[in-house]
């Protein structure tokens, strides 16, 4: 027994039981059946669900032609005595239609296009005797007539005779901006293609409605109704617009034939065009003398005269003749066409033959089976059903189109091929006839289509990007096309890390490649003249190419694959102009502009190695890159429009900071003209960012510096330099000492935050100190460096190194800033006895630890005394140096006792008499040290006064600790348990010391109802302690057993059964039991301490959990709602 799984057609057996039936049709899943010529059943395949329905027909009267739309929403029942019935398919109803009375449909051309559920649209009605009439027929019983209007469009095709219409189809196809009819029609040995426009004004007509008064409802008075209506105009009345001189053309298979034997006309599914505009369909024309296949191809004769449309029809070479079968032909009762065969139906047999070779693919011989009686195929499920006499079976394709690809591949038809392939579940065909079709276009050097076809195969991408880059230049567009079609395989938006790679490393290669061509064409113009290649660099995209670039010399062709040498330079320039517009379309689209937002440093550096910085700006304008959009335009030297994005918005402050260098040195008074009107719009400036810039003017190899330092001096009249940070006041200061050095002081007494014409005091001094926002060590450098003594003076006294400063000016500037700097040590003694003296004056010999404020009084008072006796000798060794000085400069002794009263008591006549001649050495200061001494001597009593304290507290406490451990508690014989209320010394009880006495196992039953830890715990010693006498029982069972009879019966029972176990197996139960009891025990131990802590820990009657508990409800909601539904009735 053959496998029919694998044949093209599987033919199934249909359940439904079934007598002498004559007609049927199968659309859509549902089935119509007529038996015994008047029975018509609905039968609904998907359940099995049969509805009888009643034809009212004479009783010598037989169904003749059953007809139903491809939807499977209509059906026509046609009897031979000329009775119609109209048969909707949904609700399953059946209605006459008298107006049809006694014509035989044997054709109908279904509409499609214009079907509706309860209407069929315009259609074509052909009859036995040859007739064509368009109607529409509607399932409205309440508002419209069933059929509206009845046209007849010929009476007969064939001049007078009355051959009957045996097939039918109707086909809208576009002509123009138009949509134009196509019917075919089929009697025997003929066949008619008519076309033309139809009349959608009188399609557009609303039905005829029902008349609006009807006396009585009779069936001679609706047949009157209906034949009194008016005709509307018929809207494919075009397609018979001809006169009896020129009849329209027919197919005819052979002349002289008998035209009364049958034919019919079966159509390919719309979905199986060969077409994707659906202009073409293929048919299958049975006649008397064979089967003929055919193409009707609507774009053939669009411009042909219609309604002839006879050369629309192509049949080729496609037919088949009936061959002999024991002296007479075998003539095949139906024929249905499929997506790639065509079936015929034998009384005995059904074969399939391929359309495309002719040979036979599939036979089914009939056996055991009653007499057949036709066959259709369901347009929705592609099902071809064979009925029979009592029976049904359908027919599935099973991969139909298994074998057609290799048709199409050996005839080189790859398209069609990979049509048919692509369909097929199996994928092997399709990529082999994709690795057919690359290698054909790889022959002919099409390097553009054969990347189309590789990138649909599963090809490796490494081998088929190594083919192409071997090819040469010559694969460049393919090289491209296919990295193209790759990123667009890529699902968008990427979002996988996976997906993303892909997307970044072919939008990265196709920029590559198409930025190498650019430069290609690039460095051939650069050779006639490097400077219109750089100015062109900077036009708009949108500039014409030939107007900014030169002559170009020959370079490879883009479009060809080919090198190509032009004879002119203008072609070039085009090519430069389209490589460009193709370079900015490409970055324009979604997921490249994605993956170079993502990877745009690697873009950038790209960008600049091919030196395209015309690309590179726009790509920066794109992504709002203003830094790189800044940097290309600093490149360019457009410094002007570069401070004009700078200054535009406040958070371009940082790129103005980061390019302010190369700014300074092109445009110094631009760039602080810009930074002058940046800080009155917005915001202040850090300043700090700003050196880098500012500091080139200190560069003496800079040829221009001075303008620089101009500009700088310009901000600086307009800069607060309070709000400045340490580092650029020292750089105004080192700007000063260079280029104007007779400023410096006042600057720097600007920078220290004094005034000049102010005489030193107290509060001078304290603010000077506060406001020195620099640094004085460097300051004081560049004024040594630079001779400047009087400045440097100045620093040494801010920095209060006013001996050092003393010195300074006493050698080189005189007498006068001397006294100066000797008045400033005065100022500023005052300001540390006025105003903190320790955190100030400090600074004199270095920081202050801050600990020591923590210290005892008079340990800071000591301190206090120390600093100021270190300022007292300090302001003594100053004017100390003042007076030598004076005096050796041969003052007399006047201006000496003068000076001594200048230093107000820090130097006096016995200091200064060493240094006269006639004096000698006295000694002094004794009156601080003794002083010194008597503060220690009040810091030590004061501690020994503390340990005395401390050593009172400890005795305190040894007392209270010796008090309670000798505290007890008596309990008497009357005391009773706070929960029972019974003798407390009956039973075991534990007492509390607020005097709460509990037995112990009401104590438990307490605890045990308020915390669910301890009936936890409670559950799990008892299971311990059951587990413990247990393994307690086994061990001792055990030792027993081993040596009496039982162990011994044991043993010889294994021994027969053949179980024997090792003696290992003891041994080692033996060893596992001491341990588990050990565990047990342990864990025993422990779930009893934490019960005891439980117990112990808190009086359950004025504890702090009851206190804390004394808020909450008594019931919870849940028992408070089943407490109240107890009580209320």
């Amino acid at each position: 027994m053959r496998d029919t799984s694998k044949e093209i057609f599987v033919r199934h057996q249909s359940e439904l039981n079934l007598f002498a039936v004559t007609h049927f049709a199968v659309q859509n899943g549902l089935m119509l059946i007529v038996q015994n010529g008047q029975q018509l059943s609905h039968i609904r395949l998907q359940n099995g669900r049969r509805t009888n329905l009643k034809l009212p027909i004479d009783s010598m009267d037989r169904v003749a032609f059953l007809h139903m739309d491809p939807g499977g929403q209509h059906a026509l029942v046609s009897t031979g005595a000329g009775d119609n019935f109209y048969v909707h398919m949904r609700s399953a109803s059946v209605k006459s239609l008298r107006r049809l009375k006694g014509h035989v449909i044997s054709a109908i051309g279904w509409n499609s296009e214009f079907c509706k559920d309860i209407e069929t649209g315009f259609i074509v009605l052909g009859t036995a005797k040859g007739s064509l009439y368009e109607t529409n027929i509607t399932a409205a019983s309440t508002t419209t007539l069933p059929v509206p209007y009845l046209n007849l469009l010929s009476s007969s095709l064939v001049d007078d005779k009355e051959l009957p219409i045996s097939g039918l189809c109707l086909r809208q196809f576009p002509e123009g901006d138009d949509e134009h009819f196509l019917l075919l029609v089929c009697v025997p040995n003929r066949l008619y293609c008519l076309a033309g426009p139809p009349n959608m004004a009188a399609a557009a007509q609303p039905l005829a409605p029902l008349p609006g008064q009807q006396m009585v409802s009779t069936v001679w008075s609706s047949a009157l109704v209906e034949q009194s209506m008016p005709e509307r105009e018929a809207v494919l009345q075009a397609l018979f617009n001809w006169n009896a001189d020129h009849r329209p053309r027919y197919l005819c298979m052979e002349a002289g034939v008998e035209e009364r034997l049958p034919s019919t006309l079966a159509i390919q599914p719309m979905n199986c065009s060969d077409d994707s505009d659906g202009c073409r369909f293929r048919f299958g024309w049975l006649s008397s003398s064979g089967i003929c296949i055919g193409n009707v191809g609507t774009g053939r004769a669009r411009k042909r005269a219609l309604p002839d449309a006879y050369d629309m029809m192509d049949i080729g070479t496609k037919t088949l003749k009936h061959r002999l079968s024991e002296g007479r032909l075998d003539y095949p009762l139906d024929i249905v066409l499929t997506e790639h065969h065509f079936l015929r139906l034998f009384s005995s047999r059904l074969n399939a033959i391929s359309l495309l070779d002719e040979t036979t693919t599939f036979e089914d011989i009939f056996m055991g089976i009653p007499k057949v009686i036709g066959m259709c195929r369901d347009a929705s499920s592609h099902l071809v059903w064979v009925g029979t006499e009592s029976s049904m079976f359908s027919y599935r394709p099973n991969d139909e189109t298994r074998y057609v690809w290799r048709h199409y591949l050996a005839k080189g038809e790859f398209s069609k091929a990979k049509k048919v392939a692509n369909q097929m579940e199996d994928k092997q065909p399709f990529q082999l006839i994709i690795k057919r079709e690359a290698e054909k276009f790889l022959t002919d050097k099409n390097f553009v289509a054969a990347a189309e076809s590789l990138a649909q195969s599963d090809k490796p991408f490494e081998r088929v990007v190594l083919h192409l880059l071997t090819a040469g230049t010559s694969a460049r567009n393919g090289l491209k096309r296919f990295l193209e079609l790759k990123l667009g395989q890529i699902p968008m938006p990427a979002r996988a890390n996976k997906d993303k790679m892909r997307r970044d490393l072919l939008v990265l290669w196709l920029l590559e490649i198409q930025l190498a061509e650019l430069a290609e064409l690039r460095r051939g113009v650069a050779t006639e003249s490097d400077e219109c290649a750089t100015s062109s660099v900077w036009r708009k995209i949108s500039a014409p190419a030939a107007a900014t670039l030169p002559l170009a010399l020959p370079s490879a062709a883009v479009g060809g694959g080919t090198p190509t040498q032009p004879a002119q330079g203008a072609p070039t320039a085009a090519e430069i102009g389209r490589l460009k517009e193709q370079l900015q379309c490409f970055l324009n689209r979604t997921p490249v502009f994605d993956a170079v937002s993502d990877n745009r440093e690697a873009v950038y550096r790209m960008i600049s190695n091919h030196v395209d910085l015309e690309t590179q700006l726009l790509l920066a304008q794109r992504l709002h890159d203003q830094p790189m959009v800044v940097k290309v335009l600093l490149m360019r030297g457009a410094y002007r429009e570069a401070l004009d994005i700078l200054t535009r918005e406040i958070r371009f402050a940082e790129l103005l900071y980061a390019h302010a260098a190369q700014l300074a040195l092109a445009e110094p008074r631009a760039l602080v003209d810009a930074l002058l009107a940046l800080q009155q719009q917005h915001a202040s400036l850090d300043v700090l960012q700003l050196l880098p810039a500012f500091q080139q003017c200190l560069d003496k190899r800079l040829p221009d510096r001075q303008a620089l330092a101009d500009a700088i001096f310009v901000f600086l009249d307009y800069f607060p330099l309070q709000n400045a940070s340490p580092p650029f006041v020292n750089f105004t200061i080192h700007l000063y000492a260079v280029f104007r050095p007779q400023k410096l002081l006042v600057h720097l007494q600007k920078c220290a935050g004094e005034s000049s014409s102010q005489p030193p005091s107290a509060l001078t001094a304290r603010r000077t100190h506060n406001h020195c926002q620099f640094d004085v060590a460097q300051a004081l450098r560049i004024c040594t460096e630079n001779a400047l003594h009087e400045c440097s003076v100045f620093l040494l006294c801010l920095e209060r190194l006013y001996e050092e400063a003393t010195l300074l000016a006493l050698r080189h500037v005189g007498l006068a800033c001397a006294k100066e700097c000797a008045r400033r040590l005065d100022a500023d003694s005052a300001a540390a006895d006025a105003f903190a003296p320790i955190g100030h004056l400090a600074s004199f010999h270095g920081p202050v630890d801050e600990e020591d404020f923590g210290e005892s009084g008079d340990v800071g008072v000591q301190k206090m005394e120390q600093q100021q006796q270190q300022v007292q000798e300090m302001r003594k060794r100053v004017w100390m140096e003042i007076a030598k000085s004076v005096i050796a400069s041969g003052a007399p002794v006047e201006q000496c006792l003068a000076l001594l009263k200048e230093s107000r008591g820090a130097v006096r006549v016995q200091d200064v008499l060493a240094h006269f001649p006639e004096f000698h050495t006295i000694e002094h200061l004794r009156e601080p040290i003794c002083e010194c001494l008597k503060q220690y001597t009040n810091q030590i009593e004061h501690l020994q006064s503390e340990i005395r304290d401390v050593t009172a507290m400890a005795e305190e406490l040894r007392t209270e600790t010796a008090k309670a451990r000798a505290n007890f508690m008596v309990v008497r014989t009357s005391d009773c348990c706070t929960m029972c209320r019974g003798i407390l010394l009956t039973k075991p009880f534990i007492a509390f010391v607020c005097r709460h006495f509990f037995h112990r196992n009401c104590l438990e039953d307490k605890v045990k109802a308020s915390s669910a830890e301890f009936g936890r715990l409670e559950r799990e010693r008892r299971l311990l302690e059951k587990e413990v006498q247990l393994l307690e029982l086994v061990g001792s069972s055990t030792a027993t057993a081993s040596d009496g009879v039982e162990w011994g019966r044991t043993q010889i029972l294994q021994t027969l059964a053949g179980k024997r176990r090792s003696a290992t197996v003891n041994e080692q139960k033996k060893k596992d039991d001491p341990e588990k009891l050990a565990f047990a025990k342990k864990r025993l131990d422990e779930v009893g301490e934490r019960m005891r802590d439980l117990l112990h820990g808190d009086c359950p009657m004025c504890g702090m959990d009851t206190i804390e508990s004394i808020d909450a409800p008594f019931f919870d909601a849940e028992t408070y709602r089943d407490l109240l539904q107890q009580w209320l009735p």
